[in-house]
């Protein structure tokens, strides 16, 4: 898409970013976002990035890096990604997507991790990241497991 520009997201975009976290499938309130956006673009090794048209927020990408006890490579964990419903298919997530992996690569070899829930699977989500080389086969293999308190 010609007009739309791609730049690290600011505590302005809280607004615009609500609705994109709905479609996402986790709902929350303003004041609520806007803490977590805060903190991710003002904490060393985390971030989130826009894509915006028209003025409107219309994608989002937001990460999480750390150091690994296996590999001297830092982990960069994309924490959320999403393209509007209403202009997926116009290579927007690609360029977002593009855009953080320079930015993150620039100062040396990380490695790249996200989950993506099996329901995101039917929206075209897995064949995306896999067009992209991001895989779940071989000895490389994981199983995402989860436990809340």
């Amino acid at each position: 898409m010609n007009n739309c520009v791609f730049r690290n997201a600011i505590v302005a975009d809280t607004t615009g970013l609500l609705p994109l976290i709905a479609q996402l499938g986790y709902p929350t309130d303003e004041l609520s976002l806007k803490k977590r956006l805060e903190f991710f673009i003002t904490t060393d090794s985390y971030g989130a990035a826009v894509a915006q048209f028209n003025q409107e927020i219309v994608s989002f990408i937001a990460w999480s890096g750390s150091k690994l006890f296996i590999s001297d490579k830092p982990r960069v964990r994309i924490e959320g990604l999403l393209v509007d419903e209403r202009f997926r298919g116009q290579k927007i997530g690609e360029c977002l997507i593009t855009f953080f992996e320079k930015s993150v690569s620039a100062h040396g070899p990380v490695l790249i991790e996200l989950t993506s829930g099996a329901r995101r699977a039917q929206d075209g989500a897995h064949r995306f990241y896999h067009k992209f080389g991001y895989h779940n086969e071989g000895a490389t293999q994981k199983v995402y497991l989860r436990k809340e308190f």
